[in-house]
């Protein structure tokens, strides 16, 4: 048994080394969390009052430890913020999240949330108690830490005999491992591995993590019906599992179901409507039925609840404004370009957005002309931006370009759409549809030599890599590689696929180009992996 250094003796600087951030609105409590882990040993501790200070702080270095108090702020709880730390990549595998709360029913919550925190404990609670709680979590952090590395380094085979190892070494693990072997096939397009996984574990034992993997698998197979009753099966059974109705809304709204869409998101706001993500979806949906009235209501308070976080988004304001222009409320949509103006001060998103707000009155009041010169400058502002903006108001902005006769820039920014990765898949159908309906190929809006997205670039070397060598497939999979690995060096699914590739040359003694060796994206054929 561990020594406990509230019991005296033993080791008593168990985390000594580790940075510790604490998260509680409550000064008070974060004093006295401090003083428990300064017990053991941390010397290296910060404090955060709100989601977005634990969001600025990760971002600024990598943190050991979170504790988090589970009523946080007014704009996320702790639950959210761990959704959108892990969603985001925010945070490593290998940081410690441990949710604090004195509601009884997190439990409930824990059991059908997309991502747990590693533990959590109920208070009041003493000293010995948080320190067995950090040891337990910090014991499976271990385990896992090989398998964690894997993946952040892009290594899945790797990343996949680590589970394996897990699986046998250590049986009450078996759940965590399996799920992230799933996980990690469910993301490289290995659907069919990770169905016969699922399908294995839901025949022990019902868990709605494993329904919710086969649903997601489903949809990756474009089996929409299937994934869409496998989740109103999920939750006629645990009603309160929130991450599947905003999945089912998903695969709802790529049927053409948008009224019942509507009605899923609706439902799940009645759980919990502090999800600002779940909140600006129900909006876009309410707009998208034509209930204006309800989308004007949902976008003012999302502005509401992000207002002074890092939550906050040029494109809110954009979308609310174009809410109350279909309405021929201009001077409300005025106010919310002021506001606009004021919040996000002198940024790209901040141009591009007010231009834009701009073009869209200009237009719906019928004057074409100064609807032109402001759509022009909307489009200077969005080639000199240096961030990304939302996909669906880039897609706006194409369609724009396409009306007024700005073919190349329609089709550039199309281009770029179609490029990204994460991109849901209602954008994409919409900017292929644009593209059919100005009769240009979709081929000729790609640079050079990409055929492949980046996440399509994982699924086909991964196909390669079960089906064996295609000498013009690996070719376009190559000069994709090539493309992302200098536009977004840092996406994860470009650590993935290098690796994949890496191992597929050395597999069939294919020799990596000077350019490759030199930007050091695939390694030399005598080079270790």
């Amino acid at each position: 048994m561990a020594d406990n250094p509230f019991s005296g003796g033993g080791n008593m600087t168990p985390l000594k080394g580790k940075k510790v951030l604490i998260a509680d609105r409550q000064a008070s409590t974060r004093m006295a969390l401090r003083d428990m882990v300064q017990e053991l040993g941390v010397s290296n501790v910060l404090n955060a009052g709100s989601a977005g200070d634990v969001i600025r702080m990760v971002k600024n270095g990598y943190i050991d430890i979170i504790l988090c108090e589970y009523k946080l702020d007014e704009v996320r709880d702790g639950q959210q913020l761990l959704e959108e730390l892990r969603h985001e990549r925010l945070i490593p595998l290998s940081t410690m999240f441990m949710m604090i709360t004195n509601e009884r029913g997190y439990q409930q919550v824990v059991a059908v949330a997309e991502f747990a925190p590693d533990d959590y404990l109920l208070k009041p609670f003493t000293p010995e108690q948080l320190y067995q709680r950090l040891l337990r979590a910090n014991q499976k952090k271990d385990i896992f830490m090989g398998a964690y590395s894997c993946v952040e380094d892009g290594k899945i085979e790797q990343a996949l005999q680590e589970c394996d190892l897990v699986i046998q070494a250590h049986p009450k693990f078996i759940m965590d491992a399996l799920r992230l072997k799933i996980d990690i096939l469910t993301t490289v397009g290995r659907t069919e591995e990770a169905e016969k996984l699922l399908e294995t574990v839901l025949a022990s034992r019902a868990s709605p993590w494993a329904q919710m993997g086969l649903a997601q698998v489903r949809y990756r197979q474009d089996r929409l019906e299937d994934a869409e009753q496998i989740c109103e099966s999920l939750l006629s059974e645990k009603g309160e599992f929130l991450a599947a109705y905003d999945f089912l809304a998903k695969v709802k709204q790529e049927m053409g179901k948008d009224e019942e869409a509507l009605g899923v998101l609706e439902k799940a706001a009645s759980y919990s409507s502090f999800n600002v993500r779940r909140m600006r979806k129900t909006a876009e949906v309410a707009e998208k039925t034509g209930d204006l009235e309800k989308a004007t209501r949902l976008y003012n308070k999302v502005i509401d609840r992000v207002r002074d976080s890092s939550l906050i988004r040029s494109e809110d304001f954009a979308k609310l404004s174009n809410v109350y222009i279909q309405q021929g409320r201009f001077d409300d949509a005025d106010r919310v370009s002021a506001d606009l103006k004021r919040t996000m001060k002198a940024t790209d998103e901040m141009e591009v957005a007010s231009c834009f707000i701009a073009y869209q009155k200009w237009l719906k009041q019928g004057d074409k002309q100064k609807a032109v010169a402001a759509l022009d400058k909307t489009v200077t502002a969005y080639k000199t931006a240096n961030s990304e903006l939302e996909a669906n108001m880039e897609a706006d902005l194409a369609e724009a370009c396409f009306r007024n006769e700005r073919t190349d820039d329609g089709f550039n920014i199309a281009r770029k759409i179609a490029l990204r990765t994460g991109v849901d898949r209602p954008v994409l159908n919409r900017i292929r549809n644009l593209l059919s309906e100005f009769k240009k190929k979709p081929a000729t809006a790609k640079p050079g030599k990409v055929t492949f997205t980046a996440k399509d670039l994982v699924t086909n070397l991964s196909k390669l890599d079960q089906e064996g060598w295609d000498e013009e497939i690996g070719n376009q999979c190559r000069d994709s590689l090539s493309f992302w690995a200098k536009h977004e060096p840092n996406n994860p699914n470009v650590a993935v696929a290098k690796n994949l590739l890496a191992g597929l040359m050395r597999k069939y003694g294919i020799a990596a180009t000077v350019e490759e060796i030199e930007m050091g994206r695939i390694p030399d054929r005598d080079t270790p992996l």
